[in-house]
């Protein structure tokens, strides 16, 4: 596969590969950065978690958990569970 990429196959054909994954229709996707952004989040809505420090994390997991928002690049349950513990220490 790589010689065809070396002569410049590739540029006529799309080889298939990490990334080209279809969204399924009427999901749009809102990125969470404070507590505010969650009020813009709906059920049917992919939600990704945006680059926040640890304090913020947790204030949004844990409101994101009493809406029943479910987001995409991090499992809530699991996170407050181990920060639960790191708080105890």
């Amino acid at each position: 596969m790589m010689q065809f990429r070396r002569r410049g196959w590739y540029k006529h054909k799309r080889i298939v590969s990490i990334g080209y994954k279809k969204r399924k229709q009427g999901q749009r996707i809102v990125k969470i950065y404070n507590t505010k952004d969650l009020e813009n989040a709906k059920k049917g809505d992919v939600v990704v978690l945006g680059r926040v420090g640890k304090k913020n994390k947790l204030e949004i997991a844990k409101r994101a958990g009493s809406m029943g928002i479910v987001f995409q690049n991090i499992n809530i349950k699991k996170f407050l569970k181990t920060e639960g513990k790191n708080e105890s220490k």
